[in-house]
C-alpha cells in the first residue's frame, strides 16, 4: 500500500504475537488459543488493533488485519476476531475471509 510516498510494509513479530508495521507505530496483537481437542483447530484470537493519527486514513489496519487474517489461514488456525475494529469493521467488508472465522463471533458481527 502506498502512503505518503512509501509502501506499508507489515511484518510479524511471532515472539510477541504481533504483527506490526516496519516502524513498529501500529500494531495488531493476538494469542493463539490451543486447540480444546485433536479435531478442532486452534485459535488465533485477535485483540487489539492500534494505528497512531498520524498513519491514520492510510489504510494501515486493513493491512494489518490482512496480514493476521492470511497467516491464520495459511497455518491452519481459526480467527476470533475479539478486537472491535475487527469484528465490527474488517470482517463485515472482507466476506471472503469468513471461511476461517470462528462461526459464533461470525454470526454475532452480522
Amino acid at each position: 500500500m502506498e502512503g505518503q510516498g512509501e509502501e506499508i510494509k507489515i511484518v510479524l513479530d511471532s515472539v510477541h504475537e504481533k504483527f506490526t508495521t516496519e516502524d513498529g507505530a501500529a500494531f495488531l496483537q493476538y494469542k493463539i488459543q490451543p486447540a480444546k481437542n485433536p479435531e478442532e483447530k486452534q485459535v488465533m484470537d485477535i485483540q487489539h488493533t492500534y494505528v497512531p493519527g498520524s498513519m491514520r486514513g492510510l489504510g494501515v489496519a486493513g493491512l494489518l488485519c490482512k496480514a493476521a487474517f492470511a497467516h491464520a489461514r495459511n497455518h491452519n488456525l481459526l480467527v476470533l476476531p475479539t478486537c472491535s475494529y475487527v469484528s465490527a469493521n474488517f470482517v463485515k467488508r472482507n466476506t471472503e475471509w469468513n471461511d476461517i472465522v470462528v462461526p459464533e463471533a461470525l454470526t454475532s458481527t452480522l
